[in-house]
């Protein structure tokens, strides 16, 4: 059965930061596994933009 896991990325353009929530259907293991490859996907997406951190959680986490 799928989980469903937020991949949690704080980005920042011009000194701006804020946290993105890119929701996955998959366990936090396997979000992990492939994290870099979709971060990478939307930066290519938004140009200018810089990744700081990220990681991944489950829905419902204090830390979203």
């Amino acid at each position: 059965m799928m989980e469903s896991v937020i991949l949690l990325v704080t980005v920042c353009f011009s000194g701006a930061c804020h946290d993105v929530r890119l929701p996955f259907d998959v366990s936090v293991q396997t979000c992990q596994s492939v994290a870099e490859e979709s971060i990478a996907g939307w930066v290519h997406d938004h140009p200018g933009y810089t990744v700081t951190k990220w990681h991944c959680v489950e829905p419902g986490d204090d830390d979203l």
